[in-house]
């Protein structure tokens, strides 16, 4: 074992990269995010369910917890993708200061924020990148309980285990790996003859219990989401398989390449000392790293193929989790020592370099107008919640109709806004015919849509007023056509 205490330089590059990566975000972006993913972790979080028609709820209720603290804006909102990253890459330090000295961790903070899988994918908060920290949790407890053989370490680990599971079920490959590790390897499999397995395994399902039981009452709803996802056949899978492992290497790149720069060239030995390695091999604490750093992956490509599986790339996100510790592994003390100042200026470079461009990625990112790149989604929600306040002397409470429209308005409403997409109540459950008729609400529909008004009148019950309203998109964005949303208002009950 190394150092037992923080790196206060580690501990200040990973403040330094939550700024970064919310202040990147905030400059490069019009919306949050083109599909709409984000706004609808906050329209589903509001809900406060057991479960969404697509996911299990612990993201959702991240956001909502958030959002209930901080203001709903595009910054706040990076500021919990980047300190979701952070708490993640801090729960990794915890672990790498029982391997290493404070060198190595000060390298490894930097190394991590080089990983897109805590940046540029991590920064679009969903169900992937939720997973981050949740995962680092149990291997934190995991190494922990291994070690100690302590009962709370087996408590919080299936509590961890439980809450991983409800930020999405791929943390299923992550829990099969640290099972298969206990029954394989010679250190862990005495924890099997204690009740430390057994405890861990009863917490977790006692975590995820209330989960299973929404799902039973509703229909296995995300399983069966899951299962209508894109399947092929063998040549298709295998094809989607090699993509993934590519991607997957793709990501480790720019943490390979920091550490190679990090090596002194004329010293005669290699870029990486993988003799560390079979070192890091030798304890079950060090084993256990490396089954996590492969046995995700693994596991994943197996039962992806045996499933027929399309699989995609941002699914391995959680899978860096163990990452910087191996890669970080590599690095004699000696080269850590003298790098920790290269590194630092590499981080400093690579951040300025992208702090200056940003304007020129915000142009490009909008020019390209994908999806919902460029809708000007705070100017409909404030002109709709506007109007109806002006129309019903009263707040907005339900937003209804297209998917990003009434998202958006829930987010960026002033008010308390509940969101609902009109195509099927049982995905919004929650916000019912009963509220509508007692607290009146707006149906968001684009304006060349023919089916706008039975889909409103279906929504609303009846429609007491409605309107046409037009929207300039950002000049960057290249298009001279207006977004053109129909809105429809019922009005409250009289009180």
């Amino acid at each position: 074992m190394k150092a037992r205490t923080l790196s206060p330089s580690a501990v200040l590059a990973l403040v330094a990269g939550v700024l970064f990566w919310t202040a990147y975000a905030s400059f490069t972006r019009y919306n949050l995010d083109a599909y709409g993913d984000m706004l609808e972790n906050y329209a589903w979080g509001i809900g406060w369910q057991w479960g969404y028609s697509k996911h299990p709820p612990l993201f959702g209720w991240i956001t909502a917890a958030w959002f209930s603290i901080l203001p709903r804006t595009d910054w706040a909102y990076y500021l919990l993708s980047a300190t979701n990253s952070g708490l993640a890459i801090f729960l990794i330090l915890l672990v790498a200061r029982d391997f290493m000295g404070r060198a190595h961790q000060h390298v490894l903070v930097i190394v991590a924020w080089f990983l897109p899988a805590f940046g540029f994918l991590a920064i679009k908060y969903n169900a992937n990148a939720a997973m981050l920290p949740f995962w680092a949790l149990c291997l934190l407890f995991y190494l922990r309980m291994l070690e100690r053989r302590r009962m709370a370490d087996a408590v919080l680990l299936g509590v961890c285990g439980g809450l991983a599971m409800l930020a999405k079920y791929h943390s299923a490959v992550m829990i099969l790996t640290f099972a298969l590790f206990t029954v394989l390897d010679r250190q862990a499999r005495p924890l099997l003859r204690t009740p430390l397995p057994w405890v861990t395994t009863v917490v977790a399902l006692l975590v995820f219990a209330p989960h299973v039981l929404w799902l039973i009452d509703h229909d296995f709803a995300p399983i069966v989401y899951a299962a209508s996802q894109d399947h092929g056949g063998t040549g298709a899978v295998a094809l989607k398989l090699l993509e993934f492992t590519g991607a997957v290497i793709g990501y480790a790149l720019p943490g390979l390449l920091l550490l190679a720069a990090l090596r002194r060239w004329r010293d005669g030995n290699g870029v990486f000392h993988f003799g560390i390695l079979p070192g890091l091999a030798r304890s079950g604490a060090g084993r256990a790293v490396l089954a996590m750093a492969a046995g995700p992956l693994i596991l994943t490509l197996v039962i992806a193929f045996a499933m027929g599986t399309l699989v995609s790339s941002p699914w391995s996100i959680p899978f860096f989790v163990p990452l910087p510790l191996v890669l970080v592994a590599m690095l004699d003390e000696e080269t850590a020592e003298a790098g920790r100042v290269k590194a630092a200026i590499a981080a400093a470079v690579a951040g300025a370099a992208l702090l200056i461009s940003s304007p020129f990625i915000y142009e490009s990112q909008l020019s390209r107008n994908k999806l919902h790149t460029a809708d000007p989604l705070r100017a409909v929600a404030a002109a709709v919640e506007t109007r109806y306040r002006d129309l019903h002397d009263a707040p907005l409470r339900i937003a209804g109709g297209d998917r990003i429209l009434a998202f958006g308005t829930a987010f960026y409403a002033r008010g308390d806004v509940l969101a609902a997409v009109d195509g099927n109540r049982e995905d919004f459950h929650w916000v019912t015919p009963e509220m509508i008729a007692r607290d009146g609400g707006a149906f968001l529909c684009a304006a060349a849509r023919e089916t706008c008004v039975a889909r409103a009148e279906r929504f609303l019950g009846r429609i007491d007023a409605s309107e046409a309203m037009t929207f300039d998109l950002p000049a960057e964005a290249g298009v001279k056509e207006p977004l053109q949303v129909q809105v429809f208002y019922r009005a409250p009950e009289t009180r």
